[in-house]
């Protein structure tokens, strides 16, 4: 039914995934003054889009496991922000 979309699966996930992807980097520049994503969120997302990116590997979409995994690298420096942010807290009292 939707056979046209195929030839181009690769290229719409990784484009999507980009598109995703770019919405992450104001949380990650915010989060150089102080980080409030849960944990719950920036851990859960980058465990996930690892899971994914290796389910679309194995698919032979390539491109758009790069862009799951960036996007999941993204995900995964935000949860380090705020974990660097909490030790420099206990640090510092």
């Amino acid at each position: 039914m939707l056979d046209f979309i195929s030839p181009w699966a690769d290229l719409i996930v990784g484009l999507g995934n980009i598109a995703c992807s770019i919405g992450v980097i104001p949380t990650l520049r915010h989060g150089l003054k102080h980080q409030d994503v849960p944990y719950g969120t920036s851990v859960v997302l980058a465990l996930a889009l690892g899971v994914i990116g290796l389910a679309l590997l194995s698919q032979g979409l390539v491109f758009g496991f790069a862009s799951t995994v960036c996007g999941g690298l993204l995900w995964a420096g935000v949860a380090g922000e705020r974990a660097w942010q909490g030790h420099r807290a206990r640090r510092a009292s």
